[in-house]
């Protein structure tokens, strides 16, 4: 319609110059001229915002329908993982009603972290916020155990509890950062004194990277990002730590470059986390979390990815 108008203007305005006494038409004339296409032009326009204000009611209205009548259920919801057990699987069985039960969060004194030994997975916590994994009671415990969010705030959140598996997958993978096999690629990366303060059986150093994982992933190795920035580049992120193929390339040391083998793809997502930012308590998504005011006061803020 615009360019309509545009045309019929420059057309009439080129053909009517001059008046019938051989003045030149001022623009007031030539406006009053050509306002009958403008006119019919407004009256066009108005019938299609019409005609999109009855479809856009009607989609709405349609929608709101579907929603009212349908039946509440996550049978539509695809397992988070093709492995071959339920211990990752968020779906209930076919046609069940959804029956997740939202657990508190532990009390500041009560937080727990799966271990990979046996024992009770509780421990104390001088931490903030909802602490550690989530709910409160009897875990895997073992090495894992203990304190949660000593001394500031717990960036676990309201994460919920990990599995054994993942624990498991944690440990080893700062066990082998921690062996001494890789130093010679820690030198040349620059992060050999940084990392040495990471301990496989330190609770802290678990639960910040189970809380990368948790919002990374969700705790699915097989995990793969298909439809951000990195996909359309043909690097979708990939693993537990969804990490590209370049980067997981340029920080996996040799022997364990497979990038949705778990342990691999852990060792990567933290040599690649001390690398860029310093160290874990450095990484946007925990630095947002265990964030502090000026007086010392938790004031958390949202995950933020790396």
């Amino acid at each position: 319609l615009t360019e309509n108008l545009v045309t019929q203007w420059n057309t009439y305005r080129a053909n009517n110059v001059k008046n019938a006494d051989g003045s030149t038409r001022t623009e007031a004339e030539l406006a009053a001229g050509i306002k009958p296409s403008v006119d019919a032009a407004v009256s066009d326009a108005r019938l299609q915002l019409d005609d999109a204000d009855k479809a856009v009611t009607k989609a709405a209205a349609d929608l709101k329908k579907y929603m009212d009548e349908r039946s509440i259920t996550f049978k539509e919801i695809l397992a988070v993982t093709d492995l071959k057990t339920d211990e990752y699987k968020f779906l209930p069985e076919s046609g069940r009603p959804f029956d997740w039960q939202k657990t508190p969060p532990a009390g500041p004194g009560q937080t727990t972290l799966a271990g990979t030994n046996g024992g009770n997975g509780t421990g104390p916590s001088s931490g903030y916020g909802s602490g550690g994994y989530g709910s409160g009671g009897s875990g895997s415990g073992g090495d894992a155990s203990g304190v949660i969010g000593s001394g500031g705030t717990s960036s676990g959140g309201t994460v919920p509890q990990p599995k054994e598996k993942v624990v498991g997958w944690i440990k080893e993978a700062l066990t082998i950062i921690k062996s001494g096999r890789i130093d010679d690629f820690l030198a040349k990366k620059g992060i050999l004194q940084k990392v040495k303060d990471l301990d496989p059986n330190d609770p802290k150093d678990i639960e910040r990277i189970w809380t990368i994982i948790f919002h990374e992933s969700g705790g699915n190795p097989n995990a793969q990002n298909n439809w951000d920035v990195n996909a359309r580049n043909g690097v979708p992120s990939q693993g537990l730590m969804q990490t590209i193929p370049t980067t997981f390339d340029e920080w996996s040391p040799k022997d364990h470059k497979v990038i949705k083998d778990p342990v691999h793809n852990i060792i990567a997502g933290v040599l690649y986390t001390y690398g860029t930012y310093g160290s874990l308590a450095e990484h946007p998504g925990i630095a947002s979390l265990e964030r502090v005011d000026a007086q010392g006061r938790p004031n958390p803020g949202g995950y933020k990815p790396y």
